[in-house]
This record gives C-alpha cells, structure tokens and sequence, in this order.
C-alpha cells in the first residue's frame, strides 16, 4: 500500500496484509512536493501528483524518478490521480478560483499529452477521490458541494451521489454483499446502492 505524505514530502509504503511499516518509497529528493495522487499503470510505473510544485511525476516500479509528465500553471493543482480502462492517467485538477470550479484531465501514457475529459460545474472543489468502477464510469467526490460526480467514458453525468456526505475526499469501491443493493433507482439494478450514510 502506498500513502501520500503531504506535509512531508513523501510515498511511504506499507504491507497490505499486516498494515506494518515497509519505509519511504519516494521523497523529496526524487522530486516529491507536497503530494496529493497516486497511480500505477499496467507496466508497474507510479504517478505523483504535486501540490507544490503543480506537476505530476513519473518512477519506475523500484522508485527511480524518469522524468516530469506534466507542468500545470500555479493556478492549477494536479490531485487526484487514476488510470482509466483505456490506459490513460486522469487527474483532477483544482483552480480554487470561485465560479471556475474544477475538472478531470486525460493525460496519454507514454506521451503525457493532456486534454480536458470534463469540465465540473463552477460550484466544484474536487479533492482526491477518483476512482473507475467495475460499470465503467468514472467516480469524482466534489469536496465543495458533498457529492460524488458519476461520469461515463465519454464523460457525461451519469448521477449524482450525495446522501449522507458532508466535504468527501476520498473514495474506494469494494466487493459488496447481496444484503448491501435493492435501494437504487431501477436503471442501475446491478451498480452501488446505499447500505447506510456512506457506503453506496
């Protein structure tokens, strides 16, 4: 498991099976400032994405820093990170300007050629949750306005979730039991249903 360290400048690692303490996989000195996204592509490269610096930054599975992906301007923070079924990096991407709201950039693996896969309303301050469900759509959590956007791969509103949410940051999709669906409108029968404020 590896964790981002904003104040810190660090990825530290982690086992996944006991939860102890493996050690720092990447720091300052490899280009690590102020992380705030992680992701890993099907070739085992990692993807950091910078708070301080505005860039996201790719390493090689043993940690060895291969270069910059990508520079935003400093009115544009880089979050969080995914790759997508396709094999592109999506990143959120936060102005913290008041009526200009955030979006979701694509960025083509190797290339890191970006383009802009959606626009969020100007109300928006996304965080760091960004995660493709097994439906194939994109799920963003809007800090600002207590969402979680739904997008499909075209990048259309699918829904939105906001019951029970109160500033979401993050977000994770697991295995649920019969028990856990029933509750969603009838056009999504099979995707993720409310069991309680904050598991859907």
């Amino acid at each position: 498991v590896y964790v981002c360290s904003w104040s810190t400048d660090t990825i530290i690692r982690y086992n996944a099976s006991t939860g102890a303490l493996v050690g720092t996989f990447l720091d300052a000195s490899k280009g690590v400032s102020g992380p705030m996204g992680i992701a890993r592509d099907s070739s085992g490269n990692f993807y950091v994405s910078n708070g301080s610096s505005f860039t996201i930054k790719k390493y090689d599975s043993s940690g060895t820093l291969l270069g910059t992906l990508y520079t935003y301007p400093g009115t544009e923070m880089p979050r969080g990170l995914t790759v997508g079924p396709d094999g592109a990096l999506f990143a959120i991407i936060n102005t913290f300007t008041p009526g200009i709201g955030g979006r979701i950039d694509k960025i083509l693996l190797p290339s890191g050629t970006r383009s802009t896969f959606v626009t969020m309303d100007a109300g928006s301050m996304p965080a760091q949750g960004i995660i493709w469900g097994h439906d194939g759509n994109l799920y963003v959590n809007d800090y600002q306005e207590s969402e979680v956007q739904v997008y499909s791969s075209a990048g259309a509103v699918v829904r939105t979730i906001t019951t029970g949410l109160n500033g979401p940051c993050g977000i994770a999709i697991v295995p649920c039991l019969t028990s856990d669906f029933g509750d969603l409108p009838s056009q999504y029968p099979t995707a993720f249903s409310r069991n309680n404020t904050r598991h859907y």
